[in-house]
């Protein structure tokens, strides 16, 4: 005669098997949110990196027009610069949008760049608010 034990060797019931998804679930479903989470702020960390990239860039470009050029619309190599960060422009998935603008300082010998870009928020609806990243103050100097 067998004797009947509590414990089954024989493996494990359906029930069982969905009571224990159902305590992995509560595990994995923090966890995923988590990802899900540093996934956005990771993409949005690259997207400022691109933009403070792509402000420098337009610096150097300044930096590097005759002084007397800059900010004179008259001025070719001015304008295909301007062209060239000024507006709306696609750079890989992210959409930023330039402005820039170009003051006479306090002396006559120093101008004043202001660059101000707008960009959407990753995963975001294109009509949310926009971040906003700003170079302001940098003084370019004529070396007369």
């Amino acid at each position: 005669m067998k004797k009947h034990s509590l414990f089954r060797i024989n493996g494990f019931t359906i029930v069982e098997a969905l009571i224990a998804l159902a305590v992995l679930c509560c595990f994995l479903l923090p966890i995923i949110s988590n990802l899900m989470s540093l996934r956005r702020i990771s993409f949005g960390a690259r997207d400022s990196v691109i933009v403070n990239s792509h402000i420098f860039s337009a610096l150097a470009d300044l930096q590097a027009i005759p002084f007397s050029d800059l900010g004179d619309s008259s001025s070719a190599t001015f304008t295909s610069t301007l062209c060239k960060y000024d507006g709306s422009k696609q750079i890989g998935l992210l959409t930023i949008e330039t402005k820039i603008k170009i003051t006479p300082g306090n002396d006559s010998r120093i101008k004043v760049i202001e660059i101000e870009v707008l960009f959407g928020i990753p995963g975001a609806n294109p009509a949310a608010p926009k971040r906003r990243m700003t170079g302001k103050g940098f003084s370019f100097a004529s070396s007369m």
